[in-house]
């Protein structure tokens, strides 16, 4: 029987200009350098005049023994995302 125990949410907001290639690429090259498997479930991108809407769901799994792994799901909302 699977069982799973929860050890950490939480929500990050933050307004402002950011390089999001950067951070895609920052977050998804962390997890593989900690030996992370990722799966991206969803990526979607709505576009609405001259902004955009993104919502991306990772899970990355790690192996630590055959009965235990360490799994990690990451959603991202982004809402409003604008070139500039």
């Amino acid at each position: 029987m699977v069982e799973r125990d929860l050890q950490f949410t939480t929500k990050i907001k933050q307004g402002g200009i950011f390089n999001y290639r950067d951070f895609y690429s920052f977050a998804y090259d962390w997890l593989a350098s900690q030996n992370y498997d990722i799966i991206e479930k969803t990526y979607t991108e709505k576009v609405s005049g001259e902004s955009k809407q993104v919502e991306i769901k990772w899970e990355a799994w790690r192996k630590i023994s055959d009965y235990f792994k360490y799994v990690i799901q990451i959603e991202w909302m982004i809402l409003g995302m604008k070139d500039i």
